[in-house]
């Protein structure tokens, strides 16, 4: 049968040979239900051939015993081969709504990286909330960390000092979330994640607290000493499901983090 192949970009390699050998093993397959059916296609013949020159009611029995053997043969064999087929075309499925993804995330228009954090900056971040609440939000959730008391930092210490404790937040952050979540530089103080969890909200809602509580210090230059400076941090989740609006949903946000910087 004819060679299956994919044009795609040389800088996709690595998915081009996934896709290829996924490609491969589709074409295998069918090649093995066309080889199985002309096998039993030549054994029925010959079962045929046979039925014409038998003698007497023993010659019958064993050519229908050899008759039915075959068509159970094949629709074993057909069985197990539309199965194995089901599971190839679901993982090129997969691959394919991967890349697919992959490519929705390489041409995001305007990601601009905060020159602080060095993350995606709050633009980015509501672009991807509006695609979230507009694809029905799922589960999927908008977090919020506040850096708690951070213009105290910066007047005591200097706005290097602040800067650095952002940093170590956000890489934090960034070390405790899953891979698939999405971090950026909110505003301020803040960042903000947009997170799937499969979990029961209240679940969720335990988790981020926990991830905020967690003890985090740095270390504070005063004079020829330093000190060592507790980081605190406050969250807030908020589901994307059911979100009406990505306006409101900014508002909430920016509100909690006003109330936190303020403290």
């Amino acid at each position: 049968m004819p060679e299956l192949t994919l044009a795609l970009d040389p800088s996709k390699d690595l998915k081009t040979k996934q896709l290829r050998a996924l490609l491969a093993s589709v074409a295998q397959t069918v090649s093995q239900i066309c080889s199985a059916s002309e096998e039993c296609s030549v054994r029925l013949d010959q079962i045929e051939e046979e039925m014409e020159e038998a003698e007497g009611i023993e010659g019958i029995r064993v050519l229908r015993f050899r008759l039915e053997e075959s068509l159970q043969s094949l629709r074993n064999e057909t069985r197990r081969q539309r199965q194995e087929l089901s599971q190839i075309f679901a993982r090129l499925q997969k691959q394919v709504e991967t890349a697919q993804a992959a490519d929705r995330d390489e041409k995001r228009p305007g990601a601009e990286i905060d020159r602080i954090s060095g993350f995606e900056t709050r633009e980015t971040a509501e672009r991807v909330m509006a695609s979230t609440i507009q694809r029905g939000g799922g589960s999927s959730y908008a977090t919020l960390f506040v850096v708690d008391r951070l213009h105290l930092i910066n007047a005591q210490f200097g706005y290097s000092t602040g800067d650095r404790i952002l940093r170590e937040v956000g890489e934090h952050l960034r070390s405790c979330l899953s891979p698939a979540d999405q971090l950026f530089r909110w505003t301020g103080p803040a960042f903000l994640a947009v997170i799937e969890r499969g979990e029961e909200p209240v679940e969720v809602e335990a988790s981020i607290q926990r991830l905020a509580a967690e003890r985090l210090e740095t270390t504070v230059k005063i004079g020829n000493g330093s000190v060592r400076l507790p980081v605190m941090r406050t969250s807030m989740l908020a589901p994307l499901a059911g979100c009406q609006s990505l306006g409101a949903l900014k508002i909430r946000l920016d509100a909690f983090t006003g109330q936190q910087a303020r403290h």
